[in-house]
């Protein structure tokens, strides 16, 4: 789902917030981000907590949810 942002980077839980709102940090709970099309910097790759992404027009994140059972 195309989002709109007004930042040039974006940390790893703003990223995660764009695909699920209601997302909180939850000790079973894991978000795995990739992305493509990404700024010269970073073209694409993967992010985990703690990273920053810078972002550009057109990028694509994909962002998935895991229960650690």
């Amino acid at each position: 789902r195309p989002r709109e942002v007004h930042k040039r980077m974006l940390s790893y839980w703003e990223v995660v917030k764009l695909a699920f709102p209601e997302a909180v940090a939850a000790p079973n709970t894991v978000y795995s981000i990739t992305y493509a099309r990404g700024a010269y910097q970073n073209p694409e790759g993967s992010i985990v907590d703690g990273q920053k992404v810078w972002v550009k027009d057109g990028m694509t994140f994909y962002v998935t949810v895991t229960d650690k059972s």
